[in-house]
């Protein structure tokens, strides 16, 4: 009476029945698979299958983890980083989203962005970006009226 579908989880054989489990198929981890009962098989790595495949064909319905939907397949995502490294792999759990791991000289992490680096300067400016290689840190550029610059700090 039709087909019946069910979803098999390789990675220990844990079951998520969708309709009346009848049969499942897997080839290799980290791949999921419908199947139905004339024994098409519809196959999608890091993802949950499509229903309506043709035999052994590459279709998924929905992605998990750090993977997008690109076409019918599952593709990990890649994020990005102004001013930085972006975050890879499971870190990276939005495609396209500006999350970062590491930044660049000039720079620090700010949450998962890279913002820049400024120095503070009692009676003074400090630097900013790669002349202030410690965010926060006290490097004067220039010095208020009334104050000297002594090497990186502003004297009265």
């Amino acid at each position: 009476s039709g087909d019946h579908y069910g979803v098999l989880m390789k990675d220990g054989g844990v079951k998520e029945n969708v309709g009346k489990f009848l049969s499942g198929w897997c080839k290799n981890a980290a791949e999921v698979s419908y199947g139905n009962v004339n024994g098409d098989v519809c196959t999608c790595s890091n993802g949950v299958p499509a229903r309506n495949c043709a035999a052994l064909e590459q279709g998924c319905a929905v992605c998990v983890g750090a993977f997008h939907k690109d076409g019918k397949q599952c593709v990990q995502n890649v994020c990005k980083c102004s001013n930085g490294s972006p975050k890879t792999g499971s870190g990276c759990v939005v495609h396209d989203m500006n999350l970062c791991k590491g930044c660049d000289a000039g720079y620090h992490l700010d949450g998962n962005a890279c913002s820049e680096n400024r120095c503070t300067c009692p009676g003074g400016s400090g630097f900013r970006g790669t002349a202030c290689p410690t965010h926060q840190a006290a490097k004067c550029r220039s010095c208020n009226i009334a104050y000297d610059l002594s090497g990186t700090k502003c004297e009265w």
